[in-house]
C-alpha cells in the first residue's frame, strides 16, 4: 500500500516474546509497471517514416524493444531516452527510423526487468 520509490532499501525488523528477541535485516526493492504505451508516426519521408514510443510510471528505468511485423528486433536502430518524474518513477521516450523494405507493422514493447512483465 502507497509504497513509493523512496521506500527502497534495507529495513531492520524487531520481534520481542516473552521467552526471547529477534531481529533480521529485510531488503525492499520497488518496481513499478508503468502506463499503456503511446506510440505515434512523429515524420514521414521518402526514404522512411520515424516512429515514437512513450510511456510514464516507471522504476526502475524500463528496457524498450522495437520489432518488426515478421518478429526481428530493430531495437538497435532506435533512440531512447528516460527522465525521472518528481515521484522518482521514470517516463521513458523512444524512438525509430525505419524504411518501407521494413514493413508496415512495428511493435514497441516497454518492459520492466524486475518484475519480468511487459
Amino acid at each position: 500500500q502507497d509504497v513509493r520509490v523512496s521506500d527502497q532499501g534495507s529495513y531492520k525488523c524487531f520481534v520481542s516474546t516473552e521467552s526471547r528477541d529477534e531481529e533480521a535485516l529485510v531488503s525492499l526493492d520497488v518496481a513499478s509497471t508503468g502506463q499503456e504505451p503511446v506510440m505515434s508516426l512523429e515524420s514521414q519521408s521518402a526514404s522512411g517514416i520515424r516512429l515514437s514510443c512513450s510511456s510514464g510510471g516507471w522504476f526502475p528505468n524500463p528496457g524498450v524493444s522495437w520489432l518488426r511485423g515478421d518478429g526481428a528486433n530493430v531495437t538497435a536502430k532506435a533512440e531512447t531516452r528516460w527522465q525521472v518524474e518528481p515521484d522518482g518513477r521514470a517516463a521513458v521516450r523512444s524512438r525509430v527510423e525505419v524504411t518501407p523494405a521494413e514493413g508496415k507493422s512495428f511493435t514497441c514493447r516497454i518492459s520492466n526487468r524486475r518484475l519480468h512483465r511487459a
